[in-house]
């Protein structure tokens, strides 16, 4: 395993938005304000590198020298689990003026999720892999109704 800063490491937008909700998660509990802090800095993050269509590549590198892999493994799990990381902090502050400051990124995620919706009413997992999988899609209706509730708050 590649030591956590070295040129070795790699960025999974995936698993760092179930990285920020566990510290979204720690904040609710101890109100140790660094946790929130820390989750805020991940959505920023996301948000700066998120692609204009509504998805995120993997990244590798170091740590303010990430490279984009111009890959994903999918469109509709990595935008759903953000929408979601963006509910959770504003289930935790209330704060609707920082939800309309994600404005872009929120519309710019159900974009993502759009891409690969079918007429059924599922997702495939990227727009060239036309693979419908169960946890994607349990985890983009979980995206799209923090959307949905996101989109209560924006009165959009």
């Amino acid at each position: 395993m590649a030591k956590i800063g070295s040129s070795e490491s790699s960025v999974i937008p995936y698993f760092g938005c179930f990285a920020a909700s566990g510290l979204v998660a720690a904040y609710d509990r101890s109100h140790e304000s660094s946790y929130l802090d820390s989750a805020k800095q991940w959505i920023a993050w996301y948000a700066a590198h998120q692609n204009e269509d509504g998805t995120i590549y993997d990244f590798t590198g170091a740590s303010g020298h990430w490279k984009s892999t111009g890959h994903f493994d999918s469109s509709d799990s990595y935008a759903a689990v953000y929408l979601d990381l963006v509910r959770d902090v504003f289930h935790v502050t209330h704060d609707k003026n920082w939800v309309l400051a994600r404005r872009t990124s929120i519309v710019r995620a159900v974009s993502g999720i759009h891409l690969t919706m079918q007429k059924c009413g599922l997702t495939i997992a990227k727009p060239t892999y036309p693979v419908m999988y169960t946890m994607d899609n349990v985890e983009t209706l979980k995206g799209l109704r923090a959307a949905s509730e996101l989109g209560n708050v924006l009165s959009d």
